[in-house]
């Protein structure tokens, strides 16, 4: 987990968001996720320092692996550290995921609140648009890729 709700710059604080983290530690607890690895408030160095260790350990023993991500975000889904730096989802968390062997064919599940722009959502006054703002969406592959399934 990466939890990011204080900053160097106070007025980037993410009032709030300790009582989603306090639902997520519930969450997990309820489906006997063994290890939480939580970490709170870490600089850009330390989020890739992190990631680096993540790539190399032995997960040989687990069944999947769940990263959880709050912060501020941005375009191209950059996520805020605790230095008012942004870190890639893409590069500096998946691609360090999906480089350890010993989570080859393993789930890999990744859930993030946070923003991916400044844009708000502006209702559509066509009546078959409809609200998307409080929409999560899990899918089975990473885009542009085919989803296995074990037929066993």
């Amino acid at each position: 987990m990466f939890h990011h709700d204080r900053f160097i710059n106070p007025k980037n604080n993410r009032e709030g968001s300790a009582n989603d983290m306090k639902q997520i530690k519930e969450f997990c607890q309820h489906y006997r996720c063994d290890r939480l690895d939580i970490n709170e408030n870490k600089t850009i160095a330390e989020v890739k320092r992190k990631m680096g260790e993540i790539s190399r350990k032995d997960f040989t023993k687990n069944s999947c692996l769940i990263v959880f991500i709050m912060s501020h975000g941005s375009e191209n889904d950059t996520i805020m550290a605790k230095d008012g730096q942004f870190y890639s989802f893409q590069d500096d968390v998946v691609e360090y995921c999906t480089s350890n062997r010993t989570l080859n064919d393993k789930p890999k599940l990744f859930v993030l609140q946070a923003c991916r722009g400044d844009k708000t959502m502006v209702a559509d006054a066509t009546p078959s648009m409809s609200y998307k703002g409080d929409l999560i969406i899990f899918q089975s592959s990473y885009q542009g890729a085919v989803s296995l399934r074990d037929t066993q």
